[in-house]
């Protein structure tokens, strides 16, 4: 781009959706305006509307280099020539991955591209490798593949500096248990690649991980094929993104998979659970030559990257050449794939940093900046949301006993897997499920000692100390009962001086502390979760909002009467809660049948803010039968449990 100017074209934005003549201005690599043609404030001197499609900036989760700089073995000029060559063709992040190599080689690299991350050049690091099946090694050297060994990953993490964002690992590598939970503490996302291993131990590897992002490494590529005897890891992969428990990666270059193959995972699994990936090397960009991937040598030819060979048989194809952009455009020449299909979808990979939103003033200012210190975790984890199919789980129990026993079964699901983050409601629908908890925490069936958890809500000038406060009523009812540290359980602070302000820190201690787990919600007879009333917007973060009559006169039971229920509540929004990576909605009585109805079968609507969790990866409503009343589909939820699949968890 030029200092100044305007691009004029279909807008596709990763949250508004779609300007069909649409207008950025921007300044010194910043975007000042975003809006329709109609609305530019000087719109006779626009260019004639051509056929062009803006798009927000991509996000590449595997990049090993480019411009003739490979991120394995370049210094820190080297590594920032290759970041600047995929930025200039509109990744405005990505991951410098790194392969297999001597354990003094990984910490060396691991140190200078944590400095390319500190200086905003990468999102961070990608390891694929050390700890794969030497089988599969595809393009890596396999004597520097090596069991797993949980000591190398912590000595690799610390001279990374907390920028390791990601792994590839073989589900069939040794000591797996030991690097999932070690990669889940220093917010590393696990992805399954270059591997040996059958379905069923790459089902039983996947399952280990739920309860947080997990992505497949290349699919199809390093890997055994499809086989409808064999299925093998693919077919396990799949099975899992078409749960919505997984993210596949695509290389959609047009030669690491055929342009059908491609198409048939987009049919399958839904665009949402595919990353498009360039797992690009030093010859992206450049044209045909000698480069290195690592410590070998790689020969480029009509555009295809192979070992090189001295017996005249073609090596292993040795990532690509594309940058990102070139997978992901529509009119690549063979590599159409099912985007050009779905290119009205919003992209997996835009950035949050490069959003456009349509507003009649448009201001975003600063959204064209190179992204800076963003957390990818999100691009795996949000590339899973909102994949146009209703996911939701209801489980149609009994009566309140048996509601509180699933409950306190999913609960203490993660909190068995250590350092869970949990997300806790108050009111009367959670309270026998906390009693279920704390009966299971006395017997000694369960520890809390390291676990956290964040509260939804806090009423605005009423001190916590007051036995109404939600800080007091949480612990009176849950915290008291466990051995749940109680610093650290976190609430907003409803006597905050700048109570706006106070919104903002409380969402960033959650995301710093890693997001919440699992989040417990009741839902009141309007639909409403949280305090987020109808009207809610469903994108909304933590703030102040004022509570409608009807919401105080439920709450005046807890009060000495109506008039002593504050009129505003500090609490979490829907976005806030949507970013929690299971819900589970405790919906109990014939008085929330209708809000049930509402919120799981009926229309996605901000006049029923429950309903925003149609849009959610991993909803569970727990429900007895009188709040169940009222589905239309109850029969088929009840046949759907008793068949329910012994390896399937909720």
């Amino acid at each position: 781009m030029s200092a100044a100017g305007v691009v004029r074209g279909r807008l596709v934005g990763a949250d508004s959706g779609e300007i069909a003549d649409g207008v950025i201005e921007y300044a010194d690599g910043v975007i000042t305006w975003v809006g329709g043609a109609s609305e530019y404030p000087a719109a006779e001197e626009l260019p004639i509307p051509g056929d062009d499609l803006v798009v927000p900036g991509l996000i590449d989760l595997h990049c090993h280099g480019g411009g003739g700089f490979g991120f394995p073995n370049a210094d820190a000029g080297g590594g920032r020539v290759a970041a600047a060559e995929h930025r200039g063709q509109g990744s405005t992040g990505l991951l410098g991955s790194l392969v297999s190599a001597r354990p003094d080689v990984l910490i060396r690299q691991a140190g200078i591209l944590a400095d390319l991350v500190a200086d905003g050049q990468l999102l961070g690091i990608h390891l694929e490798g050390p700890f794969l099946n030497a089988t599969r090694c595809g393009a890596q050297d396999p004597a520097a593949i090596i069991p797993g060994d949980p000591a190398l990953f912590e000595r690799i993490c610390a001279a990374a500096r907390g920028t390791v964002r990601s792994m590839t690992l073989a589900p069939e590598t040794a000591h797996f248990a030991e690097l999932l939970a070690a990669m889940r503490r220093h917010g590393v996302v696990p992805s399954l690649g270059h591997t040996d291993a059958d379905a069923a131990t790459t089902a039983a590897r996947i399952a280990d991980a739920i309860g947080g992002p997990i992505t497949a490494t290349h699919l199809f590529n390093g890997m055994p094929g499809l086989h409808h005897r064999s299925p093998g890891p693919v077919a396990a992969c799949l099975a899992a993104a078409g749960r919505g428990d997984m993210v596949v990666e695509l290389i959609a270059d047009g030669v690491h998979l055929a342009p059908e193959t491609v198409a048939m995972v987009f049919d399958t699994v839904g665009p949402d659970q595919v990353a498009l990936v360039s797992d690009a090397m030093a010859a992206a960009g450049l044209g045909d030559g000698d480069y290195q991937l690592g410590a070998l040598d790689v020969r480029v030819r009509e555009g295809v990257a192979r070992l090189a060979t001295t017996d005249g048989v073609p090596g292993a194809i040795a990532g690509g050449t594309a940058r990102l952009l070139d997978v992901v455009r529509p009119d690549s020449a063979g590599r159409e794939g099912s985007a050009r299909r779905r290119r009205h979808r919003r992209d997996p990979h835009a950035g949050p940093g490069a959003r456009a939103r349509r507003s009649r003033h448009a201001v975003r200012r600063g959204a064209g900046r190179p992204a800076r210190h963003r957390p990818v975790i999100a691009a795996a984890a949000g590339a899973r949301r909102r994949n146009g199919r209703n996911l939701m789980e209801i489980v149609i129990r009994a009566d309140e006993h048996e509601v509180a026993t699933t409950v306190a079964d999913i609960v203490g699901g993660y909190v068995a897997r250590g350092n869970a983050i949990l997300g806790l409601a108050t009111g009367s629908s959670p309270l026998g499920s906390y009693q279920e908890l704390a009966r299971r925490c006395r017997a000694g069936e369960i520890d809390f000692s390291t676990a956290s958890a964040f509260l939804l809500d806090e009423y605005v000038g009423l001190p916590k100390e007051h036995p109404q406060s939600y800080f007091s009523v949480i612990r009176a009812e849950f915290v008291d009962h466990v051995n749940l540290d109680p610093a650290r359980v976190l609430s907003p602070n409803g006597e905050a001086g700048d109570i706006g302000g106070e919104g903002r820190r409380y969402d960033a201690a959650i995301a710093a502390a890693g997001g919440v787990d699992v989040q417990l919600l009741g839902i009141g007879t309007d639909g409403h979760i949280g305090f987020n009333e109808p009207g809610s917007a469903l994108t909304s973060r933590t703030r102040v909002k004022t509570l409608t009559e009807q919401t105080r006169k439920d709450n005046a039971r807890f009060f000495d009467g109506p008039d002593d229920v504050p009129h505003h509540v500090l609490t979490q929004g829907l976005g806030t809660i949507g970013e929690a990576g299971h819900l589970v909605m405790i919906a109990l009585g014939a008085g929330k049948a209708d809000a049930i109805a509402a919120a799981a079968e009926g229309p996605l609507s901000a006049f029923c803010p429950a309903s925003v969790m149609q849009w959610h990866r991993h909803v569970t409503v727990v429900s007895d039968e009188a709040a169940a009343s009222k589905l239309k589909l109850a029969d088929y939820y009840k046949y759907a449990l008793a068949n329910k699949p012994a390896w399937q968890s909720f």
